[in-house]
């Protein structure tokens, strides 16, 4: 992450990211925007707002709230339906 907001990225699918604040790389990427939204390569992020921090990994991509409540992709929750 640049300091002008900008991701430098090996990943394809970042090159666009601008106004990021806090980036997550594993198998995917996420970024967390300045707004409280988030990108990523992965995708089904697009609703996601008032995300204070994010985080990706092999199984996982997820965001954690003003509210204190956390929001997951679905590769994130195991067969019985647990984080």
């Amino acid at each position: 992450m640049k300091a002008d907001g900008t991701v430098v990225s090996t990943r394809s699918g970042t090159s666009n990211w601008h106004d990021i604040v806090m980036v997550s790389a594993s198998r995917g990427t996420v970024g967390l925007k300045v707004d409280g939204t988030v990108v990523s390569t992965r995708g089904g992020t697009d609703n996601w707002h008032d995300i204070v921090m994010v985080s990706t990994g092999v199984n996982h991509t997820l965001g954690l709230k003003t509210d204190g409540t956390v929001w997951t992709l679905p590769q994130a929750v195991n067969k019985v339906k647990q984080l």
